[in-house]
């Protein structure tokens, strides 16, 4: 999670909230259907991203999947590695291409590797990175991360399954004026995340995702006073809790529609709540024997709609690639950074 806001001592409250307000475009009438800061808007936002181009081209409703790409932590087991030595390598790259000139990359390194009687263990690095763009505020924004996780899933018996996943992330903002930063933050976060997976007839799976997260925010930030332009300084902290449950037909062998449904709440120490409800679903379809098309949506109750579509390919046992786009899947920057359009290519090497 990425965080911009204010706190601190009462006088350094307020003036972090002065300059914020005015820097991020805080204000309900600026946000649009989002009654938020962008300190909660931002992280609500990530939430949305999908390294893996199956799930982002399925409108990101995996939470009942049976593929070790799905958010459930807990299909990490289901299909275990076609390779000799039980082992997938799995590199992926995203662009977040954003009307106002921001764009945000994502690459992504992850390793399986499936432990007959143990389950299987699948450790990941991303490293995310922007350009230096003006945003609809007149201030350039930049952005930049570093992620590592470890996931491990296991699959008991052949109706359950059960999953953790647990991730660090150490991210840096700014809003910058002729390369001066008027605001930044430094962030660091961790989050654990459970996932529990139920084959409840031959063709109906059913999922559910249980994760929550903490981040610690250190926020500088320029305020104009009287004798000059004054930095200021502020820690805050801010909590993510998310539910998600979803449901799977496989309607035949590899084809399957997806829905889920996530509750998310995201608590600020000094940017306040926001609470989020989205529906997501999608269709992934085999067309012939290792050739797949997919496409999904997702809308939430603000009203805000998002849909994508992608295709993969599996020549061989041992290897897949897969494609995606997604259109306007990041609602919640609108104000700042415009309508986006996402690019997400994944690639899978057993061994």
């Amino acid at each position: 999670m990425v965080q911009f806001s204010s706190g601190g001592h009462m006088r350094v409250r307020q003036l972090c909230a002065a300059a914020m307000s005015v820097v991020l475009f805080a204000s309900s009438a600026c946000a649009g259907d989002y009654n938020a800061d962008f300190a909660l808007r931002f992280p609500a936002a990530l939430t949305r991203f999908a390294g893996y181009a199956d799930v982002a081209a399925c409108g990101n409703a995996s939470a009942a999947s049976k593929w070790t790409t799905s958010v459930n932590p807990a299909a990490t087991d289901w299909q275990p590695s076609q390779g000799k030595l039980k082992i997938d390598a799995t590199p992926q790259f995203s662009l977040l291409d954003f009307e106002e000139g921001s764009q945000i990359y994502v690459t992504t390194e992850c390793l399986g590797w499936h432990s007959p009687g143990y389950g299987t263990f699948l450790p990941a690095a991303a490293q995310i990175w922007s350009n230096e763009a003006s945003t609809a505020l007149q201030y350039d924004f930049k952005f930049d991360a570093e992620v590592y996780q470890l996931q491990w899933g296991i699959h008991p018996t052949e109706k359950w399954a059960f999953g953790v996943n647990f991730s660090y992330s150490d991210s840096h903002a700014q809003f910058l004026m002729s390369d001066i930063p008027v605001a930044e933050t430094d962030s660091e976060s961790v989050t654990g995340r459970a996932g529990i997976l139920y084959q409840l007839t031959q063709q109906w799976r059913l999922g559910l995702v249980v994760d929550y997260g903490r981040s610690r925010n250190d926020n500088a930030a320029l305020v104009m006073t009287t004798q000059g332009p004054k930095p200021v300084q502020a820690d805050t902290t801010t909590d993510q809790f998310s539910f998600r449950p979803g449901v799977c037909w496989e309607y035949a062998k590899d084809s399957s529609v997806y829905l889920d449904y996530q509750m998310l709440l995201l608590s600020d120490s000094e940017a306040g709540h926001l609470d989020l409800h989205r529906f997501s679903g999608g269709v992934d379809h085999q067309l012939f024997k290792g050739i797949f098309v997919r496409a999904g949506a997702i809308v939430d109750t603000t009203g805000q709609f998002g849909w994508t579509c992608g295709g993969g390919v599996s020549p061989a046992p041992w290897i897949s690639i897969d494609l995606a786009y997604q259109h306007d899947f990041f609602p919640e920057l609108v104000p700042e950074l415009g309508h986006s359009q996402t690019f997400v290519f994944s690639a899978s090497f057993a061994f």
